[in-house]
């Protein structure tokens, strides 16, 4: 009986998903507490959110004109950049005495990330094999075949 593949994603990779958004969202955590503090306004609050929205939505549907199916790829890349933008755009108004936390955030969550993304593949067992993939002939229709042995234009051996 055949092996049927795996399809989809482990669980695991969900709680990665959620340490990745994590991270952005405790790094605008600090611009909120600005806020509550009184180092800047509520609206300069929201022209940074939409100021990143807009910059991340339009480089995220140019990231997606290069999926293979393009309409889908500029949905999803502008609705992924519109997410992050708005998460991330706060970031640029963070007090300078809040820096050196933020560094030590995205250090230690690029780590978590890392790590726990190399834990998932290994933990998968999803390894590169060396055999070809079952669609894969030999009789390749579209590679040229040589019609004289001797041809060497065409990969045959010349004497």
């Amino acid at each position: 009986m055949p092996s049927i593949p795996e399809r989809g994603y482990p669980l695991s990779a969900l709680f990665l998903l959620m340490a990745a958004s994590a991270a952005p969202m405790s790094m605008a955590a600090a611009a909120g507490r600005a806020i509550a503090q009184r180092d800047i306004t509520g609206q300069q609050f929201a022209f940074a959110a939409l100021g990143g929205c807009a910059a991340m939505m339009l480089l995220g549907a140019l990231i997606g004109l290069h999926h293979h199916r393009q309409g889908i790829g500029v949905i999803l890349g502008s609705l992924a950049g519109a997410i992050l933008g708005s998460m991330a755009g706060p970031i640029v108004l963070v007090p300078r005495y809040d820096f050196g936390n933020l560094m030590i955030i995205s250090a230690g969550a690029s780590a978590v990330m890392v790590i726990g993304a190399a834990w998932l593949h290994h933990r998968s067992g999803r390894h590169r094999r060396t055999e070809p993939p079952a669609w894969f002939s030999e009789d390749d229709p579209f590679q040229p075949t040589p019609q004289n042995p001797n041809d060497a234009s065409l990969g045959g051996e010349s004497s």
